[in-house]
């Protein structure tokens, strides 16, 4: 619930009601959920967070429709903001800003299971797909939630900054986990993202930064139909040697302290910043 939870914080942070901005919150987690469902169809995963998935346990055309149902469930609770006392006006904003961060969401994710059969992704062209697939919804709850507390669109403008700084370092996070993480800890299997031949920021750092000798190997096992656990044994060797680790978690702490010096800029308390901080501590060392 990290998505609604930020955009509560945000409203309440302002002096907004945040009660009065729930529906908001849950169009949020509706429309996230709805992206989850169909990544682990697209991704073919049997399991997220120790849960087996919609699509293993109901069949693929009955979790497509779970998902097409929830996205729909979302339009229909932003519009309660209106019955909760909000505008017409700011009913339509927060819809098309989650709308419009639906779209982001596809955009990315098109993006991210195009990236699986090239090896030369850039680093620049994997920022700009985290920032569409997991940057947009996060970015876009900061951003609401500002909305739904004042009018002033220079104060949303910095929450909406804040936001992006924060997707960028939830997603390479999540990418360390996706790496190195540990299975019963994380809810997936070791080494799953490079398996699945992810161009997870670890993966397209190594391809840059490593040996000739490095990039062949890494290209010879990256344009196989499948791996095999010897092939992820070498991909994460190769992620060793070139330091990736070390970079993408420096990346983690570089987005995560751009996203604390710009929410400093706003006017809100400073009891406000220290949970935000918290909250910021917690998505960057988090092992699931």
């Amino acid at each position: 619930r990290i998505r609604p939870t930020i955009c509560l914080f945000v409203c309440d942070s302002l002096n907004g009601n945040w009660m009065r901005a729930v529906p908001a919150a849950s169009s949020i987690e509706l429309t996230h959920a709805f992206s989850l469902i169909h990544d682990d169809i697209q991704d073919e995963d049997n399991e997220r967070h120790h849960r087996t998935t919609a699509w293993c346990i109901w069949g693929m055309p009955k979790a497509l429709v779970a998902g097409n149902a929830m996205r729909s469930l979302g339009d229909l609770a932003i519009q309660r903001l209106i019955s909760n006392g909000y505008s017409n006006e700011t009913a339509c904003q927060a819809a098309l800003l989650i709308a419009s961060s639906c779209l982001e969401i596809i955009d990315g994710q098109c993006l991210d299971m195009s990236f699986e059969s090239h090896i030369d992704v850039t680093t620049p062209q994997y920022m700009r797909m985290i920032k569409l697939k997991t940057g947009a919804l996060i970015r876009c709850s900061m951003e609401l939630g500002a909305v739904l507390a004042v009018a002033d669109k220079k104060t949303t403008n910095i929450f909406r900054q804040c936001g992006e700084y924060l997707g960028k370092a939830f997603q390479i996070r999540d990418d360390i986990l996706g790496t190195w993480g540990t299975p019963t800890i994380s809810g997936k299997p070791s080494g799953n993202d490079i398996r699945q031949k992810k161009k997870s920021y670890p993966v397209i750092y190594a391809f840059e930064n490593t040996s000739r000798i490095g990039h062949n190997e890494l290209s010879k096992i990256y344009n196989k139909e499948n791996m095999s656990q010897v092939d992820v044994e070498k991909v994460l060797s190769i992620l060793d040697d070139t330091n990736a680790f070390n970079s993408a978690n420096a990346l983690v702490n570089e987005s995560a302290s751009l996203a604390l010096q710009t929410i400093k800029a706003t006017e809100i308390t400073q009891q406000a910043i220290t949970d935000f901080s918290l909250l910021v501590d917690f998505l960057i060392s988090r092992d699931f």
